[in-house]
């Protein structure tokens, strides 16, 4: 995935996981399902820890990237990819840091 400046897209839907703990990302993970109209139409298994995460998504339509945020105020956008099965993720350890926030975008 390719380190991009930090923008975000004005039409972008956001299915987001907050870090808080791993309870709560579970939680959000699994009463997150995306909306009709969003282009995720699967997450069929994804993982975190402390400095990185993974999921193996489904696009539908449309394009979806994924966006990691690290402690070291950086956010990380992976390349926009059209339909099919990927795997997104990011390890902010890679980077000296720890992981904060992930999420996908869609357009």
């Amino acid at each position: 995935m390719h380190q991009l400046k930090r923008r975000m897209a004005s039409n972008a839907r956001r299915f987001r996981a907050p870090v808080v703990g791993a309870a709560l990302i579970a939680a959000s993970f699994a009463l997150s399902a995306p909306s009709a109209s969003a282009h995720v139409g699967n997450v069929p298994s994804y993982s975190w820890d402390s400095y990185k995460w993974s999921a193996n998504v489904l696009v539908d339509y449309g394009q979806s990237q994924a966006v990691t945020e690290c402690s070291n105020g950086v956010i990380y956008h992976g390349a926009w990819v059209g339909q099919g099965y990927w795997a997104f993720g990011w390890n902010c350890a890679d980077y000296g840091a720890t992981l904060v926030d992930f999420w996908i975008d869609n357009r």
